[in-house]
C-alpha cells in the first residue's frame, strides 16, 4: 500500500536511511527513467575538429572539415557549429554544405564579395540535426565558389592562428 505524504506527515518527518532499495517496488524506477530525466536539454558530449590548413576553393565542393560523434541515445539531437573564415578576391558567391554520412542535410550561401582586392570572408554555420541513431555519425562541412575567382578557407597569410573550428554537441531530448 503506497504511503501518502501530507502536511502532517511531511517530508521532513522521513528519517535518513528509512527508504531503502528493498522498500521500493522492483521496477518502479529504472535507469532509463533516471537517465532520460537527468539528460533532457543537457549537453551530453562535445566533439571538436580544427583545420588550420589553407584550402583554395574551386567550382566543385571541397571537404573542409570532418568530425565523428557517437550519440548516447537515438532521441538525442546534434548541434553542429562551424566557424572559420578566409578571404575572397573576386565577386564570388560561396556555397556551403553539411553532410551526415553521404546525405546532404544543410545548404547555405553567401553572396557579393568585392572585386577590389582581398576581402575577409567569415563563415559561420549552425545546424541542429536529429540523426536518430546511437551509431558513430560523421559530419562533413564542404564549400565551393561559383566562378573562376580566388576564395580561400582558413587563409593563413603570415599567421598560423586562423583555424576553422567545427563542433558537434549532443543534446539530450
Amino acid at each position: 500500500m503506497p504511503t501518502e505524504i501530507s502536511g502532517s506527515t511531511g517530508v521532513d518527518k522521513i528519517q535518513d536511511g528509512s527508504v531503502t532499495s528493498a522498500k521500493i517496488v522492483d521496477g518502479a524506477i529504472t535507469n532509463a527513467d533516471i537517465n532520460s530525466s537527468v539528460a533532457i536539454g543537457k549537453v551530453l558530449q562535445v566533439v571538436q575538429a580544427t583545420k588550420n590548413t589553407e584550402i583554395g576553393l574551386s567550382t566543385s565542393y571541397a571537404d573542409l572539415m570532418t568530425l565523428t560523434i557517437t550519440p548516447s541515445s537515438s532521441s538525442s539531437k546534434i548541434l553542429v557549429s562551424i566557424t572559420g573564415g578566409g578571404m575572397a578576391n573576386t565577386g564570388d558567391d560561396i556555397y556551403f554544405r553539411l553532410k551526415r554520412g553521404s546525405t546532404v542535410i544543410y545548404e547555405n550561401s553567401r553572396y557579393g564579395y568585392t572585386t577590389n582586392g582581398w576581402t575577409p570572408a567569415p563563415w559561420v554555420n549552425q545546424y541542429l540535426d536529429s540523426p536518430n541513431t546511437t551509431s558513430a555519425t560523421t559530419y562533413t562541412y564542404s564549400a565551393h565558389r561559383d566562378t573562376t575567382g580566388d576564395v580561400r578557407f582558413t587563409d593563413l597569410g603570415s599567421s598560423s592562428t586562423n583555424a576553422g573550428v567545427m563542433i558537434a554537441m549532443e543534446i539530450g531530448v
